[in-house]
């Protein structure tokens, strides 16, 4: 399972970036 996760991570590429800052965000924000 972990394998297919690092391979869907690996494929959306830079949006990663922009989902994890988000959700940091968010989660500083509460």
């Amino acid at each position: 399972i972990a394998v297919v996760v690092i391979v869907v991570l690996r494929l959306l590429g830079p949006q990663i970036g922009g989902v994890f800052s988000k959700i940091n965000n968010s989660l500083s924000a509460v």
